[in-house]
């Protein structure tokens, strides 16, 4: 893997501020580019100097089946060939745009397909209650690591370790001494937070555990002054009821798209 290309703070500050003008549709623009360091970051700006577009490009693993993964934003179509121009024309390339506009420009751009994925991310109005707690919600920390290579909670121990490490914070429900659902959130920016990753013992789905699990992280979310959102697929229903149930409404959809590397 490359190493990152060096990126001025200036840069950075400049790509915050225009992707900030929007905090729910660039929140995961956002909070990759203040939490985490990108191969490389790309910026375009217009004739008086202000910036126009903002392209994040971040490795993928390996069984993601594309080298790297792009996200990015600008005031309008005419932007796009500027920024995409930064691509590593070798490289596999798997692109998440949110902007209705972008749609049209990647049906018809020659190299690009898209994957069939889209991408919805909801958030809960500060107005909106949610339930009280579940009797048995659990915070976990590290002394829950070990435990989890007998729930069915579909982690394994260093999974929970390194979100722990990264400063997550992640909780669970237990029923008879066993965690049948856990969720943790996402990387936060100053307004929002993510809820990620819901699970449900397959054994136990269909009960509530999946809302409840979600409502217990939001209201985590809000003691921190943030929007809960929480970002699910197209095509899954079920994680959309429990999103929609909660009275999260719909902010953003976002197309996947992938290039083949080019010899």
């Amino acid at each position: 893997m490359p190493d990152p290309r060096p990126t001025s703070s200036a840069d950075r500050q400049a790509a915050l501020a225009f992707l900030r003008r929007d905090p729910f549709g660039n929140a995961a623009l956002i909070a990759h580019l203040l939490h985490t360091r990108p191969l490389d970051l790309a910026v375009t700006h217009g004739p008086d100097g202000a910036i126009t577009g903002v392209l994040l490009i971040e490795p993928l693993l390996e069984s993601a089946g594309s080298n790297h993964l792009v996200r990015l934003d600008a005031i309008d179509v005419a932007v796009l060939p500027a920024l995409l121009a930064r691509l590593d024309q070798e490289k596999q390339v798997r692109l998440e745009a949110h902007r209705p506009w972008a749609r049209e420009y990647f049906f018809r751009a020659t190299g690009w397909r898209s994957t069939g994925v889209s991408l919805y991310t909801f958030g809960l109005h500060p107005s909106v209650p949610l339930p009280s707690p579940d009797p048995g919600l659990v915070r976990l920390t590290n002394q829950h690591v070990g435990a989890l290579g007998t729930h069915p909670l579909g982690w394994a121990p260093s999974t929970l370790r390194t979100y722990l490490r990264e400063g997550r914070r992640a909780v669970a429900i237990e029923r008879d001494g066993q965690l049948v659902a856990r969720a943790v959130t996402g990387l936060p920016t100053a307004q929002t937070e993510e809820i990620t990753s819901v699970y449900t013992a397959p054994a136990l789905r269909g009960q509530g555990l999946g809302k409840a699990i979600a409502a217990a992280l939001a209201a985590d979310i809000r003691t921190w002054g943030r929007i809960p959102l929480y970002v699910t697929t197209a095509d899954n229903e079920a994680s959309q009821r429990v999103a929609r149930g909660l009275g999260f409404r719909l902010l953003t959809t976002a197309h996947v798209y992938e290039r083949e590397a080019r010899n």
